[in-house]
């Protein structure tokens, strides 16, 4: 039995080293008791050792998605995050061939809105699984934004202005983000935004103008300029971890228009600065009274108390500019210019309704502008006119269907009331109505004869192609020979009203396209150019500056007409000189739109 002993020991001993692993391929022992030999027995290869890997992605939130790269002794394994924010590598090699434990090295992806995270290395034991946290920070970007004078480009009020003191409110994706007022540096506030929070529509409205403003009351979009490149906050910002953006306030400004005697010399300064010699020239003026005893100044002056000097009689008054876009007058004792006064202008239509649009001029007894307007709910209210002067009003565009039945209408202001009458465009027959069969001549009654004729010219408005009488119920023309599909052409209506005391003809003219059978359609996206309408609501005032300042930032597009409108220096160009120029309309510095170089 001793002989049994001994194989026992072996047995064990075979086992032992089967635990531990440390057979190599082909490894073969053998054990032997007394005279008994057993036969050799060779070892199978030992399957490698390995461990398991789970990474954590740790930090602010749990992140799905993330890819996580493990390398080690050559090889590269790679897992994505699941729900709970884990990626696990199973049965990765413990020992290198050597028997050497194997360093790996663990990556992330980097998330969006997240730090880039620092590699980590770890070793594993076999049938252990290692656990590794990769801590994530979200990145955070600090938005500051402050207010500026826009005349100024600073954070120095114009004229008796105050910049703090107005309020905004910050929207995200149309709800409120916060409500912030001006501090006396012109900040308005700073919040900060983390990870991905940037994302979505970021705008700003103004709630209430700082003292000596215009209160604009729109919304604009968040951003600001990177040289000439515009950052927009919803887009591009992440390169960014801080930005300021910049608001424009603009400064209430207007004219003063002062009646003296003829050569009197005139200077205006603001008041508050102490005398004309210690204020700013954008805030001062100097004027010769004209021939017909006053004079306007040329340029804006901003909001504020001046002080008015009649350099020729000594005499001095006060005035006060608050109102955007104002005309203020000023007298002195000793004025013998008559005296000003507002007129009003009535609309009519013959259907009835209350024309909507248009644009006139109203021209002095020279045939100089004084006044440009679109009619608001069929009335306007021509301000600045001199008592016992004759004005004509001039139409520049009649209100759409209508026809005027006057191209001019001259009025003396207190002495009489005048009613611009408008016709449809499109005459209508009735029962007691005749329609010949040779011409389109309507006979309404025995005392009036109306008639409608028509002239068809080429793009250029040059070349006239055709032309005849025009049957408003057929809409037709004739064509010309040489005529093109889906062309643009300028088409002519002309109406002839012949009344007991004369004939009264007015026309309207249309960019049209023409069909095969002759009709025709408007050409909409080429009608008549308004210069200054931007928002296409036909007429202009502060709301066309407002988005023409937009428009020439790049914080909004415009469509094409209104492209064409916004061009108001007629240069085929848009940009910051054409709200300069419409600023300048809207305020009487200019006359006409365009202003041509």
């Amino acid at each position: 039995m001793k002989g049994m002993g001994n194989m026992k020991k072996s047995i064990i001993c075979v086992a032992a080293i089967l635990a531990a692993g440390a057979f190599s391929c082909n490894m073969a022992f053998s054990c032997v008791s007394g005279s008994t030999a057993f036969s050799p027995i060779t070892a199978l290869a030992a399957e490698a050792a390995t461990g398991n890997l789970i990474v954590n992605i740790s930090g602010v939130k749990t992140l799905s998605g993330v890819t996580i790269t493990v390398t080690g002794n050559g090889n590269t394994y790679t897992a994505v995050t699941d729900a709970k924010g884990q990626a696990i590598f199973s049965k990765l090699p413990v020992n290198d061939a050597a028997g050497n434990a194997i360093t790996y090295t663990i990556k992330e992806t980097i998330p969006d809105g997240y730090m880039a995270a620092s590699a980590m290395t770890t070793t594993i034991s076999a049938g252990a699984t290692v656990i590794a946290s990769i801590p994530n920070t979200e990145k955070t970007y600090t938005i500051a934004i402050d207010c500026k004078d826009y005349k100024t480009d600073s954070t120095t009020p114009s004229g008796d202005a105050v910049l703090n003191g107005g309020s905004y409110t910050v929207y995200h994706d149309d709800v409120a983000y916060g409500t912030y007022s001006i501090g006396a540096d012109g900040k308005l506030c700073e919040f900060t935004l983390h990870g991905k929070e940037y994302e979505g529509k970021w705008e700003v409205q103004m709630d209430t103008a700082p003292v000596g403003y215009y209160l604009t009351g729109e919304k604009q979009e968040l951003g600001y300029y990177d040289g000439d490149t515009w950052i927009a906050l919803n887009s591009s910002f992440p390169q960014y971890t801080h930005a300021t953006m910049h608001l424009s306030l603009i400064p209430i400004s207007g004219r003063l228009a002062v009646q003296a005697n003829a050569d009197d010399q005139i200077r205006i300064w603001l008041k508050s600065s102490g005398s004309y010699e210690k204020c700013k020239s954008s805030e001062r003026a100097t004027l010769t009274i004209e021939e017909s005893g006053k004079a306007v100044q040329t340029g804006l002056l901003p909001f504020g108390t001046y002080m008015v000097e009649n350099l020729t009689t000594g005499e001095t008054v006060t005035q006060k500019i608050t109102t955007y876009g104002s005309i203020v007058p000023v007298e002195f004792e000793h004025s013998i210019a008559p005296a000003i006064t507002a007129y009003k202008i009535t609309f009519a239509t013959d259907d009835g309704k209350v024309p909507t649009g248009g644009v006139y001029n109203v021209l002095d007894e020279n045939g100089n502008q004084v006044y440009r307007f679109s009619p608001t709910n069929g009335e306007a209210v021509i301000p600045n006119l001199e008592r016992g002067k004759k004005y004509t009003v001039q139409e520049i565009m009649a209100p759409d269907g209508y026809i005027a039945d006057k191209e001019t209408y001259t009025f003396t202001v207190d002495t009489q009331k005048l009613v611009i009458s408008y016709h449809l465009i499109s005459v209508t027959t009735t029962a007691s109505t005749t329609v010949t069969s040779t011409t389109t001549t309507t006979t309404t009654s025995d005392a009036e004869k109306r008639s409608i004729t028509y002239e068809l010219y080429d793009q250029t408005e040059k070349t006239l192609l055709s032309s005849g009488d025009y049957d408003t119920s057929t809409r037709k023309v004739e064509l010309p020979p040489d005529w093109t599909p889906d062309s643009r052409y300028w088409l002519v209506l002309e109406e002839r009203v012949v009344k007991p005391d004369g004939m009264i003809s007015s026309a309207t003219k249309e960019c049209v396209i023409l069909h095969r059978d002759g009709t025709w359609e408007r050409y909409q996206e080429s009608t008549s150019i308004l210069y200054g309408d931007v928002n296409l609501d036909g007429k202009v005032d502060i709301s066309d500056a407002v988005l023409l300042n937009k428009a020439a930032s790049g914080m909004v597009t415009l469509n094409d007409q209104a492209a064409k409108n916004a061009d108001c220096n007629d240069n085929s160009e848009l940009g910051a000189d054409d709200a300069v120029v419409l600023l300048q309309f809207l305020v009487h510095v200019e006359n006409t739109l365009p202003v041509r170089n």
